[in-house]
C-alpha cells in the first residue's frame, strides 16, 4: 500500500471493504479473508500468490499460480453449532477451483457441534445424495436450514449426531436429508 501511495479509503474502495477493516487490517487487528485479498490482487493487476502468502494463506497461494485456480460459488446456508442458522441473503466465497468441482451446492460451518472433523468456519462443498450409511457425514434441513450431521443407526433407528457429547442425538424425524460433504476448505476467522 505504501509503494503505490494508496490511502487506506482507496484501497478498501479496490477490496470492496469498510475504511475501518482497512485500517484495523494495518493495525495488525484483523486478517484479510481470502476473498479480499484476490480483490485487491485483481485490482492491482499484481500475482495473486503475493498477496495471499503475504496475507498467511500460504496453502491457498501454491494454487493460485496457474490462471483460473479460483472461482465464486454461493454459500447457501450457514451451520451454527448443531442448529442451523438460515441465511438472509446468498453469500459468496472465493475458493480453489479443485474444491469446488463436483459439488452441488456449499454451507459454512458456525459452532463445535461437529469439532474436530468440521471446524467453526469450515466450508463444506456438499453433493447432493440421499444414500447415507451409519457413520456418514450428512447435511440435512433441520427447520429448513443445513446442519451437518452424522447419520447414526441405532436400536432406536436412525439418529442424526453431533461430534462434540455435549450435543444431544436428533431424531431424525422429518429432517430431510440433501446431501453428503465430499470437500472441506478450512479459512480461518477475521
Amino acid at each position: 500500500m505504501r509503494e503505490r501511495r494508496l490511502s487506506q479509503r482507496k484501497l478498501a474502495a479496490l477490496a470492496g471493504v469498510n475504511p475501518s477493516y482497512v485500517s484495523n487490517w494495518m493495525l495488525g487487528q484483523v486478517v484479510p479473508s481470502p476473498e479480499v485479498v484476490l480483490r485487491l490482487a485483481q485490482a492491482l493487476r499484481e500475482p495473486r500468490e503475493v498477496w495471499l502468502r503475504a496475507a498467511g494463506y500460504d496453502h491457498l497461494a501454491d494454487l493460485a499460480s496457474p490462471p483460473g485456480s479460483f472461482v465464486e460459488v454461493t454459500v447457501e446456508g450457514t451451520c451454527l453449532a448443531g442448529q442451523g442458522e438460515a441465511l438472509l441473503e446468498p453469500q459468496t466465497a472465493v475458493v480453489p477451483e479443485e474444491f469446488a468441482r463436483g459439488a452441488d451446492f456449499y454451507v459454512r460451518v458456525q459452532g463445535d457441534s461437529m469439532e474436530p472433523d468440521f471446524p467453526h468456519g469450515a466450508l463444506v462443498a456438499v453433493k447432493r445424495s440421499f444414500r447415507v450409511a451409519s457413520g456418514d457425514p450428512v447435511v440435512v434441513q433441520v427447520e429448513g436450514c443445513p446442519v451437518v450431521k452424522l447419520w447414526v443407526d441405532t436400536p432406536a433407528g436412525p439418529v442424526l449426531r453431533s461430534r462434540n457429547a455435549r450435543y444431544p442425538d436428533l431424531p431424525i424425524g422429518d429432517h430431510e436429508v440433501v446431501g453428503i460433504p465430499v470437500r472441506l476448505l478450512v479459512i480461518r476467522d477475521l
